[in-house]
């Protein structure tokens, strides 16, 4: 995802709750220009997106308090229309379920950085 000179900073929202996946996350976004929030789980998410802006929503599947499920669901119950990519390490997870919740992409872990930054720039055009 190169940067261009003119482009305003995208900021993203990332829910992880696995402190290594995170830090992955946030260095690639940061690498990539991407101004970076993080919550470790969906009950913060819905704070920080009722206050903040962003750009685009990344969320892990399984977190404690409020899985990336229901935080889809209620993102889209309460209007917003930013894209979401929902990361997993599970394999039981119905796809079509997390897509007809508002999820614009789902990526199942362990992932590259190409294959996100893929994702993600097919997500912000």
């Amino acid at each position: 995802m190169a940067r261009k000179e003119c482009e305003v900073t995208k900021k993203v929202l990332i829910v992880e709750d696995d402190p290594d996946v995170l830090g992955l996350l946030v260095e690639n976004f940061e690498l990539n220009g991407f101004s970076v929030k993080t919550a470790p789980n969906g009950v913060w998410a819905i704070e920080l997106l009722t206050s903040l802006e962003f750009d685009l929503l990344v969320t892990d599947y399984d977190m404690p308090i409020m899985g990336g499920l229901r935080l889809i669901l209620e993102c889209r119950k309460n209007g917003l229309s930013l894209p979401i990519a929902m990361v997993t390490g599970r394999v039981d997870i119905n796809d079509q379920e997390i897509l007809r919740a508002g999820a614009n992409a789902l990526l199942e872990k362990p992932f590259s950085c190409f294959e996100l930054n893929s994702i993600v720039e097919s997500l912000l055009r």
